[in-house]
């Protein structure tokens, strides 16, 4: 068995309800650093405090990370938006239906999704080699 000493970055998954709770978990934690450097900063106010300082610092590049992941989760959605979309109006054109049979997905949706997939992979792997 292999053991990985740097974790893989997560994939985004293709569910919207999930991107939408990643979502909404990261902007809850970026609002927790936020409170969390007010009241540091209070306590600066009493007395200095290097380590303080540098929490300061260490939450300010958390927040940084966090609105990235959330940049990444925000351009993900609009690409699985748009590309249903996009599956949807060929799907009319051709067939005269604005749905299909029990709201499935179908074969040009999973195919597109399947495209999105790979380009964020390759994405993912640009940005670690660089």
């Amino acid at each position: 068995m292999l053991i990985c000493k740097e974790r893989e970055k997560e994939q985004l998954p293709d569910d919207i309800n999930a991107l939408r709770a990643l979502r909404e978990e990261e902007m809850m934690n970026v609002h927790r650093l936020d409170s969390s450097n007010k009241e540091i900063e209070a306590a600066l106010e009493e007395e200095d405090d290097e380590d303080l300082r540098q929490s300061i610092e260490e939450n300010k590049e958390a927040i940084k990370t966090k609105l990235q992941r959330i940049a990444e989760i925000d351009a993900w959605v609009e690409k699985i938006t748009r590309s249903r979309a996009s599956v949807n109006q060929s799907a009319q054109r051709t067939t005269g239906n604005s749905t299909n049979p029990a709201g499935c997905v179908g074969d040009d949706s999973l195919t597109v999704l399947a495209e999105l997939r790979k380009e964020q992979q390759q994405k993912q792997k640009v940005s670690e080699v660089g």
